[in-house]
């Protein structure tokens, strides 16, 4: 009876899940409609986000009960922390549409002074920082950010291109420099490049990548659910849990085999 009550509720989420993520995709394409009127294309995002919120919302509780156990066990868990520094709201939406594809911790800071700030405190792996501040600079905060953090990487934003060529010269402390409006692809390559090299340094168990698969191939969402409360892994555990919610068993099973094979290659 409590495994059928599991995959009932998973049913549920599954059903919201989807009908959201249906949403945020047709927004998402809209967005790139060069015909959209400035008022339309703000329609869209503030309906983007409405949905995002909802759909953390339903995810909420379950995160927070399936996550307890797990921070028990393994209290040094690694995540992949980014800050987005932006003080327009609407940049930081996008952003944050992007990014939530991604299984990251996201932090959000509108001056360059609470960048320095939340910088300090959560320590992120990755800063996207808009030059233009109300307070201090992008270019300010970061070498402050810098001197202090040093492994932090940042990449600059802005829209004045001529900027771009100046901040260049910057290299010690911006890894890239983007112009804005920035293209999608652009935020997910840097991601998928920075998600690469953080896995490189996970390392599980091997005999625990074989249950997952077994447990995906089955569809046996009560196993996986378990298995994910005990991986020590914090962008592992999110990557699996998004990845129940949605049944996406075929990704779940690709991304253990390839897990497995650096045991292969070591």
């Amino acid at each position: 009876m409590e495994n059928h009550s599991i995959l009932l509720t998973s049913k549920m989420l599954h059903d919201i899940h989807n009908k959201l993520t249906t949403i945020l995709g047709y927004s998402e394409i809209l967005q790139d409609e060069d015909s959209l009127s400035e008022e339309q294309r703000k329609m869209i995002e503030s309906i983007a986000s409405a949905a995002l919120n909802i759909k953390s919302l339903f995810a909420v509780n379950k995160e927070e009960t399936l996550a307890l156990k797990s921070k028990e066990q393994n209290p040094q868990e690694k995540e992949i922390k980014i800050l987005i520094v932006d003080d327009n709201e609407d940049n930081r939406i996008v952003l944050e549409l992007i990014l939530k594809k991604f299984p990251l911790t996201i932090f959000v800071a509108q001056t360059g002074l609470e960048a320095v700030k939340v910088a300090n405190e959560q320590k992120p792996n990755l800063i996207f920082m808009d030059l233009n501040l109300p307070d201090i600079t992008g270019l300010e905060a970061s070498k402050i950010i810098k001197s202090d953090l040093q492994d932090i990487k940042i990449i600059a934003l802005t829209g004045d291109l001529c900027m771009i060529e100046r901040e260049l010269k910057n290299s010690d402390l911006f890894e890239l420099c983007l112009a804005k409006p920035f293209e999608r692809n652009q935020i997910k390559n840097i991601i998928s490049e920075l998600m690469n090299e953080t896995a490189q340094e996970v390392h599980l168990p091997k005999e625990y990548l074989l249950e997952v698969i077994a447990c995906a191939k089955m569809g046996r969402i009560s196993c996986l659910e378990d298995l994910m409360t005990r991986c020590h892994d914090q962008g592992s555990k999110k990557f699996l849990q998004e990845k129940i919610l949605t049944f996406d068993f075929d990704v779940i099973i690709a991304w253990a085999n390839k897990m497995s094979d650096k045991h292969a290659n070591c």
